[in-house]
């Protein structure tokens, strides 16, 4: 199993509620990396929390994704909704960082169940079906 070093945030905002966010972040001890000047991306660092990035839904796709996210409590900080594995993996895919491969390989090696059809769909839509059939191919059998 694989831990991962940072949190990633979908959120439905316009951009200038992104620009007052990446502001509040700075006033809150963070560093911001990186904030996309169309407001879409915010990329910080907290020397205690560690790294997020926070990215703005501006496609159907990312829509579809938080429609389909899942409600969980969460001990001391309340409830707070989840991606979808499938979606969590197509995010992941659409981003092709090392990490992010690392973190495919981790979620499928746990063969969790997933919508086929849905997947595909997604992944023929953003054109990375062979990025994830070489990663599936690479994963340990469970």
């Amino acid at each position: 199993m694989r831990t991962t070093q940072d949190v990633d945030v979908l959120v439905s905002l316009s951009v200038p509620q992104m620009a007052s966010l990446a502001e509040d972040f700075a006033g809150a001890g963070w560093q911001v990396r990186h904030s996309v000047e169309d407001g879409w991306l915010i990329r910080a660092r907290h020397p205690e929390l560690g790294d997020i990035d926070v990215m703005c839904v501006q496609e159907e796709y990312q829509r579809t994704a938080l429609a389909r996210s899942v409600e969980r409590t969460v001990k001391s900080v309340g409830v707070v909704r989840f991606l979808a594995v499938e979606d969590v993996i197509i995010h992941k895919l659409i981003a092709n960082r090392m990490k992010d491969e690392l973190d495919v390989l981790s979620i499928l090696k746990r063969n969790p169940p997933l919508d086929a059809e849905y997947l595909e769909r997604w992944l023929r839509k953003w054109e990375i079906e062979e990025r994830y059939r070489m990663l599936t191919a690479r994963r340990e059998p469970s």
